[in-house]
């Protein structure tokens, strides 16, 4: 496989010795270049070793291109992730499903004749067809990957009911369950179905794909057809909207008509302006702010571009490298106030409070107050955003606990916390790593607040957050509290230790000595129950 410095890389369940290219060539268009050759030759030497096929892609013609020109080329396939999908008919039938054994076999096998191979990575049903029982799919494809036909599968255009019942079936018969869900995905959300029988990314949607079920994404459409490069659509074409599917001819007038009318409604319009503005303020163009988008949206996701020119490929590439914050993936989406703006971090802010006062008082009557949790909440409330980090970062890791997930999970970072912008820079450092092996490893920012086993000296962050002997736990219980919900704003999964004391109850007393002794009280937390 060519380096690239710039082409992102990731896995797929089940072929994981083998890295693919977040950027997938879509070779939907292939039998339209007038130099596919030269055009497969720079997509190559670009880093992308992914290309996405389907038998009905030019009547099977875009595999037939492909598979010579790795024969022409004497490219070895253990550096390439071939792709190709069947199971639904053409255009003239509407892509109707046809996922009965014997088709479904028909279309593999043509699929490798065409393609000059004998097995592909992934094979994918382009739609679904609700009337078969699962079981019958799942068995089916299955029986490819034991014959050797494919390696893993997957599927594409199915509701998120029927892949959950896939993954299910598999499980409990030890079968391969699906692997990689092909969607529209795009800054440019479709208020309906842009093709017939075709499935969209929307934000419920987007909640289900948790690391645990090891699913990825393959978004196809991320530029909405041209509509976010600004090739076509204006809004005084809003008013022209029918708001339906449309029936007539399926000719390139209704095939543009159509996109018009699925994607032309005022929120596009919004997030196309904002796209823009943010391409102008980092010198690139708004299609690529379009595909960092998805990057950085779904973790998971591999972004299909279809294209035949090698100028438009290259441009697309280099939005690979543009990498977008949370912030600036909402912004997109809701726009706001502050188009980039900071994350205001909450555990800076308390960190430079004043402690003077209290820690006056702590010495005067030899006791620090410490609110009741209801307060420290009130005062430092979690967010949907937070509880969301949280909760997806729980389920994954009782996933694998439970022996849902195959991966492993690392537990890294500081024993313990001293420093809450150290601990910043380090999560937005462990971050990108995190994302990009993903589907190996579940990483685990580990976040301490305690010493138990320090007999003498600094106790931890919540004890003295000052460093200072003043034991102002007030400060420390809301500074571990503030820190805690700015790595969830990060998006980084992190885990304290429950331990024997209790912040609640924190008694000093002065022995003879003159030394200090703390008394720690156990408190009653619930748990997460494995069986």
């Amino acid at each position: 496989m060519p380096a690239s410095t710039t082409m992102p890389l990731s896995y797929i369940q089940g072929v994981e010795h083998k890295p693919v290219s977040r950027i997938v060539f879509g070779t939907l268009n292939l039998h339209k270049s007038a130099a596919p050759f030269a055009l497969l030759d720079s997509v190559y030497a670009s880093g992308c070793n992914a290309f996405d096929c389907a038998a009905i892609y030019g009547d099977g013609e875009c595999e037939k291109i492909l598979g010579n020109w790795i024969k022409a080329n004497k490219i070895n396939t253990d550096d390439l992730f071939l792709v190709t999908k069947g199971g639904c008919g053409d255009e003239s039938t509407e892509w109707s499903p046809s996922l009965q054994r014997e088709t479904l076999e028909g279309h593999i096998r043509s699929s490798l004749d065409r393609l000059q191979v004998p097995t592909v990575d992934l094979y994918m049903l382009h739609r679904d067809d609700p009337a078969l029982l699962i079981s019958e799919i799942v068995d089916t494809v299955n029986m490819f990957i034991s014959s050797g036909l494919c390696k893993t599968w997957g599927v594409s255009n199915w509701d998120l009911d029927r892949i959950d019942a896939a993954i299910s079936y598999a499980n409990k018969n030890n079968l391969t369950p699906p692997v990689c869900d092909s969607l529209q995905f795009s800054l440019a959300v479709p208020h309906r179905s842009v093709w017939p029988g075709t499935i969209s990314m929307d934000d419920e949607r987007n909640k289900w794909y948790t690391v645990s079920k090891g699913i990825s994404v393959f978004a196809w459409e991320s530029l909405a057809k041209g509509f976010m490069t600004g090739s076509w659509g204006d809004r005084d074409q809003l008013e022209k909207r029918d708001g339906e599917m449309l029936g007539g001819e399926r000719d390139a007038a209704w095939r543009q008509k159509n996109l018009e009318d699925a994607y032309l409604i005022p929120r596009n319009f919004d997030r196309r302006d904002r796209a823009v503005e943010m391409a102008q303020a980092k010198s690139v163009n708004p299609g690529q702010i379009a595909i960092s988008y998805v990057l950085a949206k779904q973790p998971q996701a591999f972004v299909l571009i279809g294209t035949s020119n090698p100028d438009h490929w290259a441009a697309n590439v280099e939005a690979a490298s543009i990498k977008l914050s949370p912030e600036e993936v909402l912004w997109l989406e809701d726009g706001g106030a502050n188009k980039m703006r900071t994350q205001t971090l909450h555990c800076l802010a308390v960190q430079d409070e004043a402690s003077d006062e209290t820690l006056s008082a702590c010495k005067r009557q030899k006791i620090c107050h410490v609110e009741p949790p209801s307060a420290l909440h009130a005062a430092l409330p979690a967010s949907q955003e937070v509880q969301d980090t949280v909760a997806c970062g729980r389920a994954s890791v009782l996933a694998l606990a439970q022996g849902q997930d195959d991966r492993l999970m690392v537990l890294i970072g500081p024993c313990s916390i001293h420093s809450p912008a150290a601990a910043i820079e380090y999560a937005r450092w462990l971050l990108p790593l995190a994302r990009k092996h993903a589907n190996e490893l579940v990483v685990v920012m580990r976040v301490y607040f305690e010493k138990p086993r320090t007999t003498v000296g600094w106790k931890g962050l919540v004890s003295d957050p000052d460093l200072n002997n003043s034991y102002n736990v007030a400060k420390g219980l809301k500074l571990a509290r503030a820190l805690l919900l700015d790595l969830s704003l990060i998006h980084i999964s992190e885990p304290t230790r429950l331990l024997s004391i209790s912040y609640a109850v924190f008694c000093l007393k002065k022995k003879k000595k003159k030394k200090i002794k703390h008394k720690h009280y156990s408190i009653k937390v619930e748990m997460p129950r494995v069986v």
